[in-house]
């Protein structure tokens, strides 16, 4: 795959270096065009109570947290799956494995220059653990821990956003573009990027690569080397997909396209007013999304959203969720919210915004 750069006026640097410098949502976000918080409400929790399973959809929650040590924390993307596995990145004292069986966290043997890079986003990709740290790039093992190696060859920006398995393949979004694993797993290429193009999320819908960045969301619509933008005016935290939509999770409303971007509507209908939703799933036809104040659950025909937070903290912040075969997964911190920042609801307008005459390919 060729590089390919998009170029960006370099003041835009500025909105990285801010968005370093924060720490929970910033109570100065506007609807548009924006960066707002990072990627965590980065608040230690006072128990180990932060992972939970649902298996009824969301209906009742279960505290599955049996195993982790006290106040541990962990980052956006710190949660992931497999067929078969199920790990969290604490910030604390590294990676944690679900023993199924014994219904308990097992420590996987962390590296502690790990540690002190601080980790962040986990991926499972082809039988190995992959684990993204915000100042020396990726690490993996592919033996449960006893040996790790620094995989940053190739890495312009050492700092990762998000690493997301798609099929075959495995993206890592940084702060100054998107890469993909190349040469056996050795190095990493660019794909897109730009020295302040701050990549938040990756999905795949119909065969285009979306990604979510601070600068809108851009594809590969006409080709694999080819990107465009398809949504301007917002940063965007992070992007999730399914069978019929893309969804768009700007800093303080939640949008969805089924036209490939050249639509989209919002769907904030009972959420929160002005709060980002961290992350998406959809199961069994039903969409979840992990929200400053527990999960909320529609049906995609549905237009408002309601609270499914049964057995959840009151002052748990869901920033990962989740689905392994029939359970759904969610972990979270405690919330951190600013001086004037409050979890009500308040029914939000449906909106179309056009962005353009984007042609179909």
């Amino acid at each position: 795959m060729e590089k390919y750069r998009i170029n960006i006026p370099g003041w835009k640097l500025v909105m990285v270096i801010m968005f370093i410098s924060c720490t929970g949502q910033s109570e100065r976000t506007t609807r548009r065009g924006q960066l707002s918080d990072p990627q965590s409400v980065y608040t230690d929790t006072s128990t180990n109570r932060i992972v939970y399973f649902s298996d009824d959809n969301g209906t009742t929650w279960k505290d599955k947290s049996h195993g982790l040590p006290d106040n541990v924390s962990l980052g956006i993307g710190g949660l992931a799956v497999s067929d078969h596995s199920v790990g969290i990145a604490t910030k604390e004292y590294g990676i944690y494995l679900y023993n199924s069986q014994e219904q308990v966290w097992t420590p996987l043997p962390t590296a502690q220059e790990i540690k002190k890079n601080n980790l962040g986003s986990l991926a499972f990709f082809k039988d190995q653990v992959y684990i993204g740290t915000q100042l020396n790039g990726v690490y993996n093992t592919s033996d449960n821990g006893h040996h790790w190696q620094n995989v940053k060859e190739g890495l312009e920006n050492l700092s990762i956003r998000k690493l997301v398995p798609l099929g075959n393949r495995l993206y890592a979004g940084t702060m100054a573009g998107l890469y993909l694993l190349a040469d056996q797993g050795k190095s990493w290429q660019l794909v897109v990027g730009s020295p302040s193009l701050q990549v938040n999320g990756i999905t795949e819908f119909e065969g285009r690569i979306y990604i979510g960045t601070n600068q809108g969301i851009y594809t590969n619509a006409n080709s694999k080397r080819e990107w465009k933008k398809i949504l301007d005016g917002y940063s965007i935290h992070n992007i999730r997909s399914d069978d019929e939509c893309v969804y768009a999770m700007t800093y303080n409303e939640l949008l969805s396209s089924t036209d490939h971007g050249n639509t989209w509507k919002s769907i904030q209908q009972g959420l929160p007013a002005a709060l980002y939703t961290f992350d998406m799933i959809k199961k069994d036809h039903l969409l979840f999304a992990a929200q400053w104040d527990g999960v909320y659950r529609k049906s995609s025909e549905q237009d408002h959203w309601q609270h499914y937070s049964n057995g959840l903290p009151d002052n748990l912040a869901i920033t990962n969720i989740k689905s392994n075969n029939t359970v759904i997964i969610v972990s979270g911190n405690e919330k951190g919210l600013r001086q004037g920042m409050t979890t009500n609801k308040k029914n939000a307008s449906t909106m179309e915004i056009q962005l353009g005459n984007h042609s179909e390919t």
